[in-house]
């Protein structure tokens, strides 16, 4: 793996206009080395992640001295006093960490508190699995494996007892600020629920102010996605300090969309732009697709209403020349609905055109809990999801994504 880890830097340190020292990683050369590694390969994955998190550790101690290493500057803010060595218990085994010092002993970094967070709770999870006797052998073994230990009732009730408050803060946090466009979206997640397997859907909020900085408004598990299910969910988050969204960013889901409409009726709606071209692609012959989707490239250009109403009725005439009425009919009965963010500040449209902001936080959900399949109980997918939305969160504040890259790396 030396080849890796000498790879995964796109180019050198440097400060940015803030004088803040920066270490790019290359998470897509990562990602492609892992991929040709097999599964027996686990110190090789977690020697490579060990020498990511001392990299981002340097990069931490280097923005507290206001300085890399050896570098000569009047800015500096003091000196570094070599290091110690820390294990950290994770979901790829035990990582050999070495940890920087400063002189004075006042630097900390935020690495084991923000990386064990999701850990504990993926590891809590997964071994409510075994102790309640759900699990199959190969999901003990992956226990070992992933987790590096076997769990008794204690550990986990520890591991539990160190999570839950943080995610019963992190939901229950208010909303603080104005933001005017809101993406909402539901992913369905399988719970056992009085000792049958039930479907749960995840609902997820994301809010974006003028200035394009977003934000998790709040999540919560329901039990399917209905109008009645929607209004408590964004009555809730009215509760919590929503109160003016200008626009609503969503997919088709008719419940979501009747929710929005009881709860904040002032508000405008966006339908997913990415939804409906691929809904409309997947009604397409594939001889016709190649062109179909160009015209659709073409369209999402388009930022005059009239033009955009337009070249939309090329669209549908084409299609209808060439008898593909199902997706015409796809494409002409919703297209006007995926223009709703032309009435707002420019901007702001890469933000609000798509649903897609929202969908990637979706996705760091779906990629750590794919190993699980199935979560013992609520509580415990409340758990896990809370403590990656926060994570996510929290990338949004710092802009920082390293940690939410690596933690997608130990599903890889």
């Amino acid at each position: 793996m030396a080849q890796v880890k000498n790879s995964i830097f796109s180019e050198t340190s440097k400060k940015n206009k803030d004088g803040i020292v920066n270490i790019p990683i290359d998470i897509g050369k990562i990602k492609e080395e892992l991929q040709k590694e097999s599964i027996s390969s686990i110190f090789s994955t977690s020697g490579l992640i060990s020498h990511i998190l001392d990299e981002l550790m340097e990069n931490e101690m280097a923005t507290f001295l206001n300085a890399s290493k050896s570098e000569r500057t009047k800015m500096r803010k003091g000196y570094r006093n070599g290091s110690y060595f820390r294990t950290l218990i994770t979901t790829i085994g035990k990582l050999e960490l070495q940890v920087p010092r400063d002189r004075n002993g006042e630097f900390q970094t935020t690495i084991f508190e923000r990386f064990n967070r999701v850990e504990k709770a993926f590891c809590s999870t997964v071994a409510e699995m075994v102790l309640n006797g759900v699990s199959t052998r190969s999901v003990k073994y992956i226990t070992e494996l992933l987790c590096g230990t076997k769990f008794s009732h204690s550990t986990v009730s520890e591991m539990v007892k160190s999570i839950e408050p943080v995610v019963d803060e992190f939901k229950a946090r208010p909303i603080v600020g104005v933001h005017k466009y809101v993406h909402v979206d539901g992913m369905y997640i399988k719970v056992r629920v009085d000792n049958k397997v039930s479907k749960r859907c995840v609902y997820i909020a994301l809010g974006y102010d003028d200035d394009g900085k977003k934000t998790i408004l709040g999540y919560e598990i329901a039990k399917s996605e209905n109008t009645h299910e929607y209004v408590t969910f964004l009555n809730h988050l009215k509760e919590k300090g929503l109160t003016s969204p200008q626009l609503f960013i969503t997919d088709g889901n008719e419940g979501l969309k009747n929710a929005i409409v009881e709860v904040f009726p002032e508000a405008q709606w966006q339908y997913c732009a990415s939804h409906l071209y691929r809904n409309t692609l997947r009604k397409t012959a594939n001889k016709y697709k190649q062109k179909t989707a160009e015209m659709l490239k073409v369209f999402k250009t388009i930022k005059n209403p009239k033009l955009a109403n337009e070249y939309a009725h090329a669209i549908c005439d084409f299609l209808c020349s060439k008898k593909q009425f199902e997706a015409m009919k796809t494409f002409d009965n919703s297209y006007q609905d995926t223009l709703t963010y032309l009435n707002f500040n420019s901007e702001i449209h890469r933000c609000i055109f798509t649903n897609n902001a929202v969908e990637r936080a979706n996705s760091s959900v779906r990629k750590r809990e794919k190993p699980i399949k199935i979560f013992p109980n609520v509580a415990s997918a409340n758990r896990l999801i809370g403590a990656i939305l926060l994570d996510v969160d929290e990338a949004f504040l710092t802009g920082n994504q390293n940690f939410a890259m690596i933690a997608d790396l130990a599903q890889t």
